[in-house]
């Protein structure tokens, strides 16, 4: 995926997300036994301006107008907001927040309608287990 951030020291870190972008609840699973982000390649973590989707979202990205699917090799899909402008223009998060201010933002409208627009690629608790794999440890 591709998002607009500031802080390229926690971009690089994958098993937490990074204070440059709006939380979102549950965002992987939890539970030991695989890696969070192991599911990444069926469920994504959030909703991005530009996504390459693997085949294993295939059968669910939605038929949207504020969404562009352009076809890439094999069976993957790379998803693009129509608006490029509302997700680049400036970080969602400015910098100038110190990390230790428990403020949590207001997430901006367009990742808003994003995440509702896109919730069939987003994980969610049971989701996995609904789809016949493992999820024990969901409720830690």
């Amino acid at each position: 995926f591709v998002r607009r951030g500031w802080s390229v020291q926690e971009a690089l870190r994958v098993n937490q997300p990074p204070s440059d972008w709006p939380p979102r609840p549950d965002p992987r699973p939890r539970g030991l036994g695989f890696a969070p982000d192991s599911f990444d390649d069926v469920y994504a973590p959030d909703a991005f301006g530009v996504q390459l989707l693997g085949p294993g979202h295939a059968d669910r990205i939605p038929d949207h107008p504020a969404w562009r699917p352009t076809p890439v090799a094999n069976a993957s899909v790379l998803l693009e907001h129509v608006n490029a402008h509302e997700w680049f223009e400036a970080p969602f998060i400015q910098p100038a927040t110190p990390k230790w201010v428990p403020v949590i933002p207001p997430t901006p409208d367009v990742l808003k309608r994003a995440r509702s627009e896109l919730a069939p690629l987003l994980y969610t608790p049971g989701v996995l287990s609904r789809d016949g794999y493992a999820e024990p440890h969901e409720q830690m």
